[in-house]
């Protein structure tokens, strides 16, 4: 039997780290990705500059930095998403 994840499951949002042997707490999973893509920028680039990536990675914690450093991202909405549509319309105070 495995219980489903939820809220209250123990260490959450943490990975477990081979070589420490130990949780890594300081950083969050979303943070980890961040860093080791951004940092092998110029390699993966050679390839390509697009990114696949689930619903959990698509908060702006990882898709601004990502953009930032020229990726491009491709992934599905999560379901707290909100979109705006710009306009060059001055508002109106109404809906």
């Amino acid at each position: 039997y495995i219980p489903k994840s939820g809220k209250k499951t123990p260490w959450l949002g943490y990975f477990w780290s081979g070589c420490s042997g130990e949780y890594n707490i300081d950083k969050s999973l979303v943070d980890w990705y961040v860093g080791y893509l951004v940092s092998r920028r110029e390699q993966i680039h050679r390839i390509s500059n697009i990114v696949v990536a689930d619903a959990f990675f698509s908060k702006s914690t990882f898709i601004t930095p990502m953009c930032d450093n020229g990726f491009h991202i491709i992934s599905r909405f999560r379901n707290d998403a909100v979109l705006f549509y710009p306009t060059a319309e001055k508002p109106t105070g109404r809906r």
